[in-house]
């Protein structure tokens, strides 16, 4: 039976120096989840802060973040320019009160029912080649549209202007379609 016993005890001893490393483990793993969520916490701070720095300071000039104020500028244009090629494709313009996306040859919005800036019709020559494009592929999709604006249509009580079924206001007068 010495065997045995010598045995329980080497299978005694081995799982305790087991369950001692699983439990250093353990503690070791808590550590790093704090490690990276005080790290995430340094990060969002940091760029609260850079933005902050950013916002204070852009047009003053000449500072040493100059030219990364720049590539921020740069970026910012590509952004608006992107936003801008995305609504002459949906054929959209942005509400500036609410934020939606509202038909581009919409009056007021028929989310909010604000009045809606008029977009200037003047056409760079350059944008004219874009808009041929941007043109077509609307003529491609203008058939399936046309159905789905068929089947998800109400038309406005006060002006008789035909609207998406979801608008709570007018595209063309702002009256209230509730």
């Amino acid at each position: 039976m010495d065997f045995f016993e010598k045995l329980t005890e080497t299978f005694a001893k081995n799982s305790k120096e087991f369950a001692d490393k699983a439990k250093d483990y353990a503690e070791v793993a808590k550590l790093h989840t704090k490690i990276n969520a005080a790290n995430t916490k340094i990060n969002e701070s940091l760029i609260t802060l850079g933005k902050a720095y950013y916002d204070a300071h852009k047009n003053d000039g000449n500072t040493e973040f100059e030219a990364i104020f720049e590539e921020i500028h740069k970026a910012h244009l590509t952004i608006r320019k992107c936003q801008e090629e995305i609504q002459k494709i949906k054929n959209i313009k942005i509400c500036e009160k609410c934020g939606e996306e509202v038909s581009a040859d919409a009056t007021y919005c028929s989310h909010c029912g604000a009045k809606l800036k008029t977009t200037d019709k003047k056409e760079k020559s350059d944008d004219v080649v874009e808009e041929a494009e941007v043109n077509q592929a609307q003529e491609t999709k203008a058939s399936d549209l046309e159905e789905e604006a068929e089947k998800k249509t109400v038309i406005c009580p006060s002006c008789g202007q035909e609207l998406d079924a979801d608008a709570e206001f007018c595209t063309k007068c702002g009256s209230s379609m509730k």
